[in-house]
């Protein structure tokens, strides 16, 4: 019953109190409760961090995730993959639970339960979608063009500013008059497309798979050829010229862009503005770096190993070593380091677990944090802080010296004489 009492005791009473390690501490701005199990800070995004438990509130944005990534609760989207979501926006809202959605699109309302019957605006790329036991028949709109599905994918009929219709996968043709054209037979053995008709370099391409594959605008500066796909195969665009044996394992580019690469076991590619190159691609290293006058660097290792640096940003890891980033001024540096994966989320949410020794710098403030807040070292401008568990605390303002015994229950305070 005591023990209920002190942990109820520092959940809820105000972080004003002194920290008393290993209950309650605190790092800079951020306040920490049970080691690293939970973190508040109210700075920036102002969040609250529940671990491990994936428990994200971010109290500025009115955003809650848990658990983190499925779950997503916030005042313009939310979601809970995969039985929920709702997305509000100007034009309207929409959700969607299980197998119901619905939602209202500028004043007008749709709705339905997938697959017996629905209808959705602005979504999936399309104006308009309609069903009825899907896959029997469904209807799609986009910019004046309709398409109509009978027992999708089989029979499709194009009507309203394109014209055409398919028997899948016999036959099909679709045409926007003067704009473009396509039609198969035995798909995707043999196909003819043809577009870009209103332009002055309209560009048609002729499958006969796996035989042979063509295409090319008129002007010339765009073209594919492929003899007896993958085995050989050349394209070329304005900027290089590239031609492939046994596609993807071996190529090779000139023009802008140089180089060759043998799949897997090696890339090096050339280009005005960067270079990029692998051994064992792109498992055992990968490099790419840029040669404009801000230079950019980014190094991978075995995968999880990596070390970028982009402007005035770097980040560099080995894993399960350590972490360190620098980026918007603020430089942090973690041992060991878990989780090597650049996911904000997962890296706030894990790292700090098996942190046992942390580093950062933010501004004028510096920070150093040992075994979860056993020992913590603080200092800014004109300013220091120094602490041991809850046994010890000295503290060092202008020209001022505190120290604290026993979470602040003796103390001695040093003045300068006047």
């Amino acid at each position: 019953m005591l023990k209920r009492a002190i942990l109820l005791l520092f959940l809820l009473a105000p972080f004003k109190l002194y920290p008393f390690w290993p209950f309650f501490y605190e790092f800079g701005e951020e306040k920490r409760i049970l080691g690293p199990l939970i973190s508040f800070s109210e700075e920036d995004r102002n969040e609250l961090i529940i671990r491990p438990l994936l428990f994200i509130h971010e109290k500025k944005d009115g955003v809650l995730r848990f658990p983190y990534p499925i779950g997503r609760f916030g005042p313009q989207k939310s979601y809970f993959i995969p039985i929920y979501m709702s997305h509000e926006k100007d034009e309207g809202r929409n959700c969607s639970f299980f197998l119901f959605f619905w939602g209202e699109e500028n004043g007008e309302t749709y709705g339905g339960f997938f697959p017996f019957y629905g209808k959705l605006k602005n979504r999936f790329g399309k104006d308009r979608i309609g069903f009825f036991l899907w896959p029997l028949y469904g209807v799609s709109e986009i910019g004046g063009r309709k398409k109509e599905n009978l027992l999708w994918p089989i029979f499709s009929l194009y009507s309203g500013g394109e014209r055409g219709y398919k028997v899948f996968p016999l036959y099909g043709v679709r045409e926007i008059e003067g704009v473009k054209r396509s039609q198969f037979f035995l798909w995707p053995f043999l196909y003819m497309d043809e577009k870009g008709l209103d332009t002055e370099d309209p560009m048609r391409s002729f499958y006969l798979l796996p035989f042979y594959i063509s295409g090319e605008n008129k002007s010339g500066s765009l073209s594919s050829y492929c003899v007896l796909f993958p085995l050989y195969c050349r394209f070329k665009n304005p900027e290089r010229v590239k031609v492939s044996y046994l596609w993807p394992f071996i190529t090779r580019s000139e023009g802008k862009e140089e180089g060759v690469s043998v799949f897997p076991l090696f890339k090096r590619m050339e280009k005005e503005d960067y270079i990029e190159e692998g051994l064992i691609w792109p498992f055992l290293y990968t490099k790419r770096e840029s040669l404009k006058e801000e230079k950019e660097v980014d190094v991978r290792f075995l995968m999880v190993n990596r070390y970028e640096k982009k402007e005035e940003e770097l980040y560099f890891n080995i894993w399960p070593l350590f972490g360190y980033e620098a980026k918007n001024g603020v430089r942090k540096l973690s041992l060991p380091f878990v989780f090597p994966f650049r996911f904000e989320g997962f890296q706030k949410i894990i790292n700090p677990l098996f942190s046992i020794f942390e580093y950062r710098r933010e501004g004028e403030w510096e920070g150093l944090n040992l075994l979860y807040g056993l020992f913590t070292h603080e200092k800014r401008a004109k300013s220091s802080k120094t602490r041991f568990a809850f046994l010890f605390e000295l503290e060092r303002k202008d020209e001022e010296t505190d120290f604290r015994f026993f979470s602040g229950l003796i103390s001695f305070q040093q003045r300068p004489n006047r």
